[in-house]
């Protein structure tokens, strides 16, 4: 089997560096990215890596000669692994409150964490088109499907990728290309000393915010996630999954987390079950919806 390519973002430290020196390990090829210095992919070059900066905020332009220029050094692109990641800390009501708007709490987070996915890809989904081949691997968060104390704008942005991979997948796996949506549970590196807090004005908030903080102070270090095991998982699943989607839980908190989660949802439409069919007009089901759990994909 022909070395993969790989174009890998936010390498510079965590899952995208673990992954890119993985892969390179096992004899692909990698194209890895990050911010300003470059110098933080010495390492990774002198590996054998392919290093390009990249700021995952850049205008849609900036990113297309960015993966233009990864396609040259190698003909083509395999796999992408949007990778780049960022976590405003906050309470929701705080960023939203109508006196007092704090867009760029938002902004900030989804730049990066929603915006900076989306566009790696679009730079790269005509290029897998035209291959008829090509794997999108999110490094998405068992926060996808799970709630939140405190991070609510990383929360919410992680539920919107879900929702894009899921919509994404249904709209391109016809062209071979594969989707893989990793939800992650907490791995033991740098990413909980990089959350950036914001202050809380609501006097109401501010014990839970504390509580919070407390909390994430005793995570740190004590995460149940190897992330080199992390990244040798993810390429498993990478060369091995056969769907065009793959909804991939790593690490035992995010399996326990998301099995809860789908036991919830099980138990409230059990709950619920009356109400909601209370809803459907009388008769048979007609049209499309006689067979309406052949039309809906998961």
């Amino acid at each position: 089997m022909a070395p993969l390519v790989w174009f890998i973002t936010g390498c510079s430290s965590g899952i995208g560096e673990a992954l890119a020196r993985a892969v390179l390990a096992q004899g692909d090829q990698v194209v890895a990215t990050a911010r300003a210095p470059i110098e933080r992919l010495d390492s990774l070059k002198q590996a054998g890596a392919t290093v390009i900066e990249l700021d995952v905020t850049a205008s849609v332009e900036a990113m297309k000669a960015v993966t233009d220029k990864a396609i040259a050094a190698y003909g083509h692109i395999d796999v992408v692994v949007p990778n780049a990641g960022h976590s405003e800390a906050t309470m929701l009501e705080e960023v939203t409150q109508v006196l007092r708007p704090i867009p760029d709490i938002w902004q900030r987070q989804f730049a990066v964490t929603f915006f900076g996915v989306v566009n790696v890809i679009q730079c790269l989904l005509p290029h897998f088109r035209a291959r008829r081949s090509g794997v999108i691997a999110y490094t998405n968060s068992v926060f996808g499907h799970a709630m939140s104390l405190g991070a609510g704008p990383y929360t919410v942005s992680k539920h919107a990728i879900a929702g894009y991979a899921k919509s994404l997948a249904i709209e391109v796996g016809g062209f071979g290309i594969k989707s893989i949506l990793f939800d992650i549970g907490f791995i033991r590196n740098r990413f909980l000393e990089h959350i950036n807090p914001n202050p809380v004005e609501i006097e109401e908030y501010k014990p839970i915010m504390e509580q919070a903080f407390k909390g994430v102070e005793l995570m740190k270090g004590n995460q149940p996630g190897d992330v080199d095991k992390c990244a040798g998982a993810m390429i498993t699943v990478v060369k091995s999954a056969s769907q065009p989607l793959a909804m991939v839980p790593l690490g035992t908190d995010a399996t326990l987390t998301i099995r809860k989660y789908a036991s919830v949802l099980t138990n409230s439409c059990d709950e619920w079950e009356q109400a909601s069919e209370s809803v459907d007009v009388d008769g048979p089901k007609q049209g499309l919806w006689q067979s309406v759990e052949q039309y809906w994909p998961l």
